[in-house]
């Protein structure tokens, strides 16, 4: 055997017949960029396949040609020494890559007996299938070879083989996910996003020198021989453990894997990931969410993703709705924080679709809680858009609703975000404010919503009605009670009166400010009446604006 013209590399040809071939028995076989010189008449008499070839045709026909063969040139160097009879070396290494090409070649024992195809799949079976270590290391060499291995069934041969011992022993797999530790590994996540992506990458830190061989796989054959162990009944716990350990080193690990080999990864272990609940702690979900998302994973798989969380909201925190949006993967630098507002919106959804409890409302509460918290925290960043704001708290809006509780969390993140965002027009603020349903506000909440300045006037006034009409429902009331009970009641209520008409005024002067009113003091009085009057009508308490019968003559009329 040597060398094809210009090629640096050199391979040792020693094993090559003591006398030299004559030129009518000897041909000269080019695989890749290697040349090979045999006999034909060897060749001829172990291969099915090249025996047509070498016997009918002349000599100086098939003196030189070129093989297209599934093989590299380590295994063809065994095909000849195997021909030409000389000892061969058969290993975990090139034992796969051998068997093919002897299947290709058809060098099996109907054409000549004690071939090799049947010497090298013993070897397989006695030498490599009875370890673990031993199968492990033959599916790494097999990369050029896949296609060929998976027709032949030799894949799958290694993963019933691999799929026994690990129902025998699952420590084979490394730790369960249940004993597996979080830790931040951001040295090793850094990516070119910018550190709040890369800091809140976290993953395990515990190993495991017998899990290692299997993550050491490609995904293309990792993912196969995973597969067959779920559907075999191997501890789903041992599996979980195992493909976190595989997203640990081909995804955050080993920066030299080309993303779309580590978005490849990512893909397939959302395929092989146990949908049950609690298998996995939230946090680790929502880790392996910002992944699939760093990386542009399918939709498929971020949903995927986005459902096992779902599941268990209830025990994420505030810091794990923390979602980058997707469109900024693409950035060089992370400069605005922009929340996947509409990933974070699927996944509530999927906790509501899902709540099993329907009699047992604490999972709802905390994750409404859990909501509230987390607008409020967003409601401080300086960056936070509008829209993303208002997205946020109709979600948070929402999951209150689902759990019964009243909405002053939600009323609380509004007033840091409009004091947060004090550029804000009147317009702009009437649209956060627009989230606030505050017939949902508590009492005290309704008290400072009236007073408080950032609010725009829409809202005041909003809350003066709401305010007046529960005055009017507490006035019918009073009916029923007590007369010192009722005088009581009627004290306040004109304390709560005469704080509304001031309030009202206030807002008229302010009206006044903006050139929407006339000067003279009696005008003012006639405008206020007529803006209490739309404003009721907007709330739906008026069928026209000529009906005059405000609150504050029906209570003249109960209290003469």
């Amino acid at each position: 055997m040597e060398q094809a013209p210009n090629k640096t590399k050199s391979m040792d040809s020693s094993w090559l017949l003591s006398s030299k071939p004559t030129s009518t028995s000897s041909i000269h076989i080019t695989l890749g960029d290697f040349r090979f010189t045999l006999d034909r008449r060897l060749v001829a008499r172990r291969s099915a396949m090249l025996a047509p070839l070498l016997n009918e045709s002349p000599p100086e026909d098939v003196s030189k040609f070129k093989l297209d063969i599934p093989a590299d040139e380590q295994a063809f160097e065994i095909v000849a020494r195997f021909c030409h009879g000389l000892d061969v070396s058969l290993s975990n290494e090139n034992i796969i890559p051998v068997i093919c090409l002897a299947y290709h070649l058809q060098m099996t024992e109907r054409h000549s007996s004690n071939n090799l195809l049947n010497k090298a799949r013993y070897f397989f079976e006695q030498e490599i299938l009875r370890c673990w270590n031993e199968t492990i290391k033959s599916l790494r060499c097999i990369d050029h070879v896949v296609e060929q291995a998976m027709q032949l069934r030799l894949i799958d041969a290694c993963s019933e083989s691999l799929t026994r011992k690990a129902l025998a022993d699952p420590d084979l797999l490394g730790p369960p996910c249940t004993e597996l530790a979080m830790d931040a590994i951001a040295d090793q996540c850094q990516t070119r996003h910018g550190s709040r992506t890369s800091a809140r990458r976290r993953l395990f830190v515990r190993d495991s020198s017998k899990s290692e061989e299997l993550t050491s796989l490609p995904v293309h054959i990792y993912e196969p021989i995973v597969e067959r162990m779920i559907q075999g009944g191997v501890v789903e716990e041992y599996v979980t453990g195992n493909l976190c350990q595989y997203v640990k080193k081909r995804v955050c690990s080993d920066k030299n894997i080309e993303r779309k080999s580590r978005r490849e990864v990512i893909e397939a272990v959302e395929r092989l990931l146990s949908c049950n609940k609690g298998l996995l702690p939230c946090s680790l979900l929502f880790e392996l969410l910002n992944i699939a998302i760093d990386l542009d994973a399918s939709f498929r798989c971020r949903n995927g993703i986005e459902i096992r969380i779902g599941k268990q909201l209830d025990q994420a925190t505030v810091k794990d709705l923390i979602i980058p949006n997707s469109s900024l993967c693409s950035s060089k630098e992370l400069l605005v924080v922009e929340h996947d507002v509409e990933s974070l919106r699927r996944i509530v959804q999927s906790y509501y679709a899902n709540y099993t409890s329907p009699n047992n409302p604490l999972g709802l509460v905390k994750v409404a809680k859990l909501m509230e918290d987390f607008l409020a925290g967003a409601a401080r960043e300086l960056d936070l858009k509008n829209s993303e704001f208002i997205t946020l708290a109709e979600i948070s809006a929402s999951a209150s609703a689902g759990a019964g509780r009243c909405l002053d969390g939600i009323y609380r993140a509004v007033d840091v975000y409009l004091e947060r965002h004090q550029h804000l027009t009147e317009s702009e603020k009437e649209d956060v404010c627009g989230v606030l349903e505050c017939h949902k506000l508590s009492h005290e909440a309704c008290d400072h919503a009236a007073q408080n300045q950032r609010l725009p006037l829409r809202t005041i006034v909003q809350v003066l009605f709401l305010n007046q009409l529960q005055l009017r429902d507490v006035i019918t009331k009073d009916q029923l009670v007590p007369p010192n009970i009722a005088e009581e009641s009627k004290r306040v209520r004109e304390d709560d009166s005469e704080s509304m008409s001031k309030k009202l005024l206030e807002t008229e002067e302010h009206k006044e400010m903006d050139g929407h009113s006339c000067h003279c003091h009696g005008r003012i009085k006639k405008d206020k009446v007529s803006l209490w009057q739309e404003m009721k009508r907007k709330f739906g308490c008026l069928r026209s604006t000529h009906e005059c019968n405000c609150q504050v003559k029906k209570r003249k009329k109960v209290h003469p």
